[in-house]
Order: C-alpha cells, then structure tokens, then sequence
C-alpha cells in the first residue's frame, strides 16, 4: 500500500515537472526570437540553446538553434574579418575564436583563426628582425619572437585531473591567467595530470609533452594550440615554447 502511495506521489510529480520544463523552454524561446529581432545573435543563440535544452524533442527549438549557431558564428567571422582587414589582428582573433566556439563545423572560421594566428606570428617575428639588438627583448639567448606570455598570476601550480588535452591547457589557463586558443584541426586526446607546486612553463611543459601537442603565445594573454607535427612547427621557425614566457618563469626552476 505504501510503495503504491510514493509511485502515485512520483506520478504526480513527474506530471507537473513536465509543463514546468515546458515553459521555461518556452520562455527561453521567446527570449531568443526577441533578441534575434535586435540582432544580438550571440544572446539569441544562447537562449534558443537553452530552450533546446530544456525540450531536446521540440523540433521548433532545435531549428532556431541550429540555425542561430551558424548565424551567430557568421556574424563573428564577418567582424573579425572587418578588424582584420584594418590591421586590428589580435581582437580579430578574439572573434574568430569565439566563431570556432560556436559552430566547430565551420570550415570558414577554422582557416581564418588559423590564418590569423599565423599573421600575427609572422608579424611579430618580423617585429623582432627590425629591433636593434640593443632595444629587443631580453627574451633568452637565442634570437627568437618577441611576444611575451604574460598571466596574472605566477604563483606555482599544483593540478590533478584526467581530461582531455583541451580542457588541461584552459584549465591551466584559468589557473594562472590568460586564454587558450585551440587549433580546429588539433584532436585533443585524454590525458592524466598530476601536477604539484609546478612553475607555468612546467605545467604548460608537462601537457604539451604528454599530448603530443605544440602551443605558442599569440597575444600577452593568450596561447594558441595545435598538434606537434612537422608541419605545424615549420611554420612558426625557430620559435619554442620554452622561448616564450617571462624571465621570472624561466629562472623560478
């Protein structure tokens, strides 16, 4: 009698979550098409998302986000192209990341974050070559790129995780500062880190080694990431990862 009473009380419950899951489905609907209407295509999707979350099943729901994502992504592409072509290539980057972010299937914003990347390397590279040897960085002993990794914090880094390669390096990032651009070509494999009282470069050292992964700064803030392969260090030259952090990482170890 008794397990009779709780499988009525579950019933009705179930029953009741159901329109509430509904209507906050509905609502977050509704919060997208309006922002679609003022054209805030990164809000509309995140609430057309939500709505799809909310009710998988809706194939109303599923349409606006899928459609919202390849909008919203275009629309990041077309603005990091317009900051491109006027010289601004770092914010140009910021926005064909976050193009990548949001439809990974799109083969546009995956060669333009490349693309981008690859300009600013060069640019900086070509920076370094007009320097006088006098004025140019004091970067290592070796002529190499200017550009600095510069985080927030330098306090050493202890981290036990098993994920995949991406999430290691963003975590780390969050750990310590500055933001991970990773390469749409690159497949991030599962990895176990186990790091204690570590300084940057070590923990940066340590995924980069157990994922056969390659990373370079592309900003003061920000590493882009990509596979260990021929091809992929070819392109930036002479550059090493260990080139590039702050004196103060170098001589902590």
């Amino acid at each position: 009698m008794i397990n009779r009473q709780r499988l009525a009380i579950l019933t009705i419950v179930a029953a009741l979550s159901v329109p509430a899951y509904a209507d906050r489905g509905k609502n977050s609907y509704n919060e997208g098409a309006r922002a679609e209407r003022q054209g805030n295509y990164d809000a509309a999707y995140t609430s057309y998302k939500q709505a799809y979350t909310l009710d998988p099943k809706n194939p109303k729901y599923f349409a606006a986000y899928a459609r919202m994502r390849f909008n919203a992504a275009a629309q990041h592409v077309h603005t990091g192209t317009l900051l491109r072509n006027t010289g601004s290539l770092k914010e140009a980057l910021v926005e064909f990341q976050r193009a990548v972010d949001l439809d990974t299937s799109s083969f546009v914003a995956q060669q333009e974050l490349r693309r981008t990347a690859d300009m600013i390397s060069r640019q900086e590279r070509q920076r370094s070559a007009n320097i006088p040897k006098s004025q140019e960085p004091k970067l290592t002993e070796d002529v190499g790129q200017p550009l600095e990794l510069q985080p927030l914090s330098n306090a050493p880094i202890s981290l036990f995780m098993t994920a995949t390669a991406d999430v290691a390096y963003k975590t780390i990032g969050k750990l310590a500062g500055f933001n991970v651009l990773i390469d749409p070509e690159y497949k991030p494999q599962k990895i176990t880190v186990d790091l204690t009282n570590v300084t940057l470069r070590e923990a940066l050292d340590m995924v980069r080694l157990q994922s056969k992964s390659f990373w370079r700064p592309v900003l003061p803030n920000a590493i882009f990431v990509s596979a260990d392969s021929p091809s992929k260090t070819k392109r930036v030259g002479a550059e090493r990862n260990e080139d590039v952090l702050p004196s103060e990482h170098r001589n902590s170890e």
